[in-house]
């Protein structure tokens, strides 16, 4: 018999004020559907994430609906730095990462340069965008890396 992958997959999901969850989740690879940046849902999906050890696929398929305020991004970015431990513990293990219908917003070059930074055994990162752009490219390869491997696709 092959091999199981358990997958999760989410679109509209409510975790409600969790921070912490009771159970480990045994989660290998984990889609997103219609990931809506603000500091609560960035905080369920680090719990969420520190909560699979063995999570090394992250595949969000759309950013959505990022507010663009310059307070909304400063809380947003403050409240990533504050949680730098958890973000590499919820990051540690990740292998591949894939970012579909990337516009090259603000906020959506932010989590790049997190996710990029964070997991030392990142191989991949995969970016399709929605419009061709050499300049977020050229900027996108200029991110430091916490993997000296990681190779970024930029379709």
């Amino acid at each position: 018999m092959g091999k199981v992958k358990k997958r999760m997959v989410i679109g509209r999901v409510n975790l409600g004020s969790v921070h912490k969850l009771d159970v480990v989740l045994n989660l290998q690879s984990l889609k997103i559907y219609d990931l809506k940046i603000s500091v609560k849902r960035i905080s369920y999906a680090l719990c969420l994430l520190r909560n699979s050890p063995k999570l090394y696929e992250i595949d969000i398929d759309e950013v959505v609906k990022v507010d663009e305020t310059v307070r909304h991004t400063t809380e947003l970015f403050d409240y990533l730095s504050k949680m730098e431990n958890d973000v590499s513990e919820a990051l540690d293990m990740i292998l591949t990462v894939r970012l579909g219908k990337f516009e090259g917003t603000t906020t959506e070059m932010y989590l790049i340069k997190v996710i990029l930074a964070h997991p030392p055994k990142l191989a991949r990162m995969v970016i399709e965008q929605i419009e061709e752009s050499n300049e977020l490219l050229k900027e996108l390869i200029n991110y430091h890396r916490a993997s000296p491997n990681a190779e970024i696709k930029y379709t």
